[in-house]
Parts: structure tokens; C-alpha cells; sequence
């Protein structure tokens, strides 16, 4: 609507002012310059490029997003999250919500300041000691960033639900949280201040959080395997969230800070934490035939069943079908979603390019025109070609594609930035446009040359076979 009052005045201007041939030409100037400031371009992204070693990082998930601008260090353990590695993370907050709504999971969201006295009252402002953030206000109350909120939402429930037609609630936020690393380092692996999705559940009986523990297990196990993620299931221990049973999932590393123990057979897993001895009285495999094995991985989730330690504490309870008292049965889910991020770069064996899922690359398409000079062809308009197929192929994957338009660098700057941001699929427009054909390059393949009345069908194609718009919910 604003952009197309400012054409109208434009043109009524431009009619006065000149012949018909000269309105027609300024005017489509002025339409275009109009339509190109919504166009995703690389100048207009905050993409500082650096150049850390590599072998400078333990991680090297740390030192490929600094390279690329998707994350920028405000001090130890905290980082901002530049445009490129927002977008990251955006994509895999939807994919996590597509897979907690399939289960029935209801988003909300909890404040990050949560009152010492809660904290209190359940025993864990002791228990985590210095790794909370702690903070009082100008009247001396006390409160803290919260890691978790077992108390604040067990409060809410203990207030708002009273009857088991209220039940069961599979609650969810996806939000920052705090702990106070005693080491933080590794970029996002561990991070004093990083994103989770927490979940909380309700249910009436033993046997429905039973039920429930497994409904978010297997959605855990869907969201890794559409990533194409190797997380191993361990058993592990309560710790100061507390219940009866608890598990993580862990992407195996060499790298990695916690250490584990699987059976070579079974592969039946357990935290070291918990001792060989514990696994092996649970091994499917005779004692005898048993092999361990010590691993290192990076946890990134964890799962508790909580009973009623909460509810009980802070009063949560329903009526039952024989209007008595009970105390809600809980669980807690949690996914690290800035950790998972940087799994899913330490899961590649190339150190100079990310190759994430195509599923949370940042953007799927990239468009590289090169600068007229050096393809020494003075006539041509390869920027306005790449402007064109930009709108071809924004129509058909909206907010997907960016244009790569920095032509004051050299291309082969240009390209190794492109490259290392592992783009799905990147379009070069260069010497071969005279002869109708753009060089694509699919992620981990060779540019080939395709006609530019074919790209389209092509890079769907293409896309297509990379499962970026293929349904996952089948």
C-alpha cells in the first residue's frame, strides 16, 4: 500500500516532467528500486567474517560460527546471536514445535526472574548453590534467573487447575535460560546463557506419566532423526531436579564434556555418573558376552519422571473421579536448542564448511551474480538477472532466498564465504549467462552448468531431494 502511493506520486510527477518514453523507463527504475529494498541481501545482514585457527577451538562448531557471523562473543559464556545464526535457530524452534504440538504439547511462556522463596521451599536454592544466578530488587527480596521452572509452573497449576478434567497438560516454552558455568567456553556448548525447550507435564496417574515419559521420547527421537542426528539414549541420573528416572541424549564426540558407557551389543547406554555396574545388571546381553565401551558426547537432552516431588511440595493437586485430594504425577522435558545447533556442526567431518540439515540452514537458496569486470563484459547485467531469478524464486520459497551482492570483493572471496556457509544450493551467475545457462552448485557437489529456462524445475529438484519442503510428519 505505501510503496504503491509513493509509485503514484512518483509517476503523476514523472508525467508532468518528461516525454511518455522517458516516465515509462523512470518510473519502472523507481518500481524496482521500490521492490529491491525487500529483497534478503548479504550487505544488508550483519556478517562480520573473522578468521579464527581452527585449531585455536576445541569445538569446532565455536570457530565455524565465528567465522561466518553467526555469533559474536559479549563476554565469557554469553553471545549474540548475529541475523545468519538467528535464522539457524529459528528453524529449529519451528521443527521443535511441530513435534511438541504432535504430541499435544501446549506453548506458554514463564518469566525468567523466579522468587528465591519458591526455591526455597522445594530445597534447590541450597542445592544448586553458586551455579544460579542470584539477585535481590531495592526492597532485599530475593530472586533468580531461572534455569529451570519446576517451581514457578508447579505454583501456577497449583492455583489455576483443581480437577482431573483439567488434566492431563503437557506445557512447553521455548526460552532463555541462565546458569553460572563454572568454565564457560566452546562457544554455544556450554553457554551461561543459552535457549531451551522445557516442558512440563500433569497427568493423574503413574501409569499416564509413564505414558507421557514415552510420547516425549519418541518425539525427541523424531526431531534428531530429521536432522540426521546420532543422539544416543542414556540413563541418567535425577541429580537436583530429582525423581525417579531420568535420561539424556547425547551426540558422540571426541570432543565431548561427559562421558558415558555403552554395551557394544545391545547398545544399551548409562552415564558414567552412574556407574558400569548399574548398566550391567540391565544389559540385555549375558554379563559374560557383554562388552562396554567409554564414550564421550555432548548431552543434548534430558528427561526426568519427577512423581510428585513438586506437587506435593507446592500443593498441586486435583480431585479425582472420587473427589479426593491427589497430587499431580510430573515430568520434565528439556532440549538445549543453541547446543543442538552446535552438535549438529561438530557432526560434520568438513572443518571449513557447515554443513547443517538442510532443514536449518539459514537460507536454501543463494544467488552469487559476478561483478561485470570480471567477466569482462561491460554490457552485461548480471545483477539484474540475479534480481529477477531472486523474484522467481522468492515467489515459490518465500523468506528463503538471499542475494549475494557485495561486488566491491573479489569473487573468489565471495564464493569461499558462500561455500562455508553451506548453502543447500547456491546459484552463480557469471560468463556462462551469454549462453542462457547459471552455474549451481548443490551442497556438498560440484557446480554444474543448467540452462536458466530449467533452473527453477532444477534447484526444486534439487531441494526436493535435500527434504527441505517434503512433509516430515508422516
Amino acid at each position: 500500500g505505501g510503496n504503491a502511493m509513493m509509485v503514484c506520486t512518483w509517476w503523476t510527477g514523472l508525467v508532468r516532467l518528461a516525454t511518455p518514453s522517458q516516465t515509462l523507463t523512470l518510473a519502472l527504475r523507481v518500481c524496482v528500486r521500490s521492490y529491491c529494498t525487500r529483497r534478503a541481501t548479504t550487505k544488508s545482514l550483519l556478517m562480520p567474517v573473522k578468521k579464527h585457527p581452527m585449531e585455536l577451538c576445541k569445538f569446532k562448531s565455536y570457530a565455524l560460527m565465528l567465522n561466518a557471523g553467526m555469533i559474536h562473543r559479549a563476554a565469557p559464556g554469553i553471545y549474540s546471536l548475529l541475523p545468519l545464526g538467528l535464522r539457524c535457530v529459528e528453524k529449529l524452534v519451528a521443527l521443535v514445535d511441530e513435534e511438541m504440538r504432535r504430541i499435544g504439547g501446549v506453548k506458554m511462556s514463564l518469566p525468567i526472574v523466579t522468587p528465591a522463596a519458591l526455591w526455597k521451599m522445594s530445597g534447590r536454592w541450597d542445592a544448586y548453590g553458586s551455579e544460579i544466578f542470584k539477585l535481590k530488587d531495592r526492597r532485599e527480596t530475593e530472586y533468580c534467573l531461572g534455569p529451570t521452572h519446576e517451581e514457578v509452573l508447579t505454583v501456577l497449576i497449583s492455583e489455576e487447575v483443581n480437577s482431573h478434567n483439567q488434566l492431563p497438560l503437557r506445557l512447553y516454552q521455548i526460552d532463555r535460560k541462565f546458569r553460572d558455568e563454572i568454565y564457560p567456553k566452546f562457544g554455544l556448548v556450554r553457554s551461561r546463557d543459552f535457549l531451551m525447550k522445557d516442558m512440563y507435564t500433569f497427568d493423574t496417574t503413574e501409569e499416564a506419566a509413564w505414558n507421557t515419559y514415552s510420547d516425549v521420547s519418541l518425539a525427541y527421537e523424531r526431531i534428531f532423526q530429521r536432522l540426521g542426528l546420532n543422539a544416543v539414549k542414556v540413563k541418567a541420573s535425577c541429580g537436583n531436579i530429582g525423581g525417579s528416572l531420568s535420561h539424556e541424549y547425547h551426540f558422540l564426540t571426541s570432543v565431548g564434556g561427559d562421558e558415558i558407557v555403552q554395551c557394544n551389543q545391545c547398545g544399551l547406554a548409562s552415564n558414567l555418573e552412574l556407574g558400569s555396574r548399574m548398566h550391567l545388571e540391565e544389559c540385555a546381553q549375558p554379563h559374560d558376552k557383554c562388552q562396554l565401551e567409554r564414550k564421550k558426547g555432548i548431552e543434548i537432552a534430558h528427561m526426568f519422571l519427577l512423581g510428585t516431588k513438586y506437587s506435593q511440595c507446592f500443593g498441586a493437586t486435583f480431585d479425582n473421579t472420587d473427589n479426593q485430594k491427589t497430587p499431580c504425577e510430573m515430568g520434565c522435558y528439556g532440549i538445549g536448542i543453541s547446543r543442538l545447533l552446535a552438535a549438529l556442526m561438530e557432526s560434520s567431518d568438513c572443518t571449513d564448511e557447515m554443513m547443517l540439515p538442510t532443514v536449518v540452514s539459514p537460507y536454501n537458496v543463494c544467488i552469487v551474480p559476478l561483478h561485470l569486470a570480471e567477466v569482462q563484459d561491460p554490457s552485461s547485467q548480471l545483477m539484474t538477472e540475479a534480481e529477477l531469478l531472486y523474484d522467481k524464486l522468492e515467489q515459490r520459497w518465500p523468506g528463503d532466498v538471499l542475494l549475494e551482492n557485495r561486488t566491491h570483493w573479489r569473487i573468489s572471496e565471495r564464493l569461499k564465504i558462500v561455500y562455508s556457509l553451506g548453502f543447500p544450493v547456491t546459484v552463480i551467475i557469471g560468463k556462462t549467462a551469454k549462453e542462457d545457462r547459471y552455474e549451481v552448485k548443490v551442497k556438498g557437489k560440484a557446480p554444474i552448468p543448467v540452462h536458466k529456462d530449467s533452473v527453477l524445475n532444477y534447484i526444486e529438484d534439487c531441494l526436493d531431494s535435500l527434504s527441505v519442503y517434503k512433509s516430515q510428519t508422516k
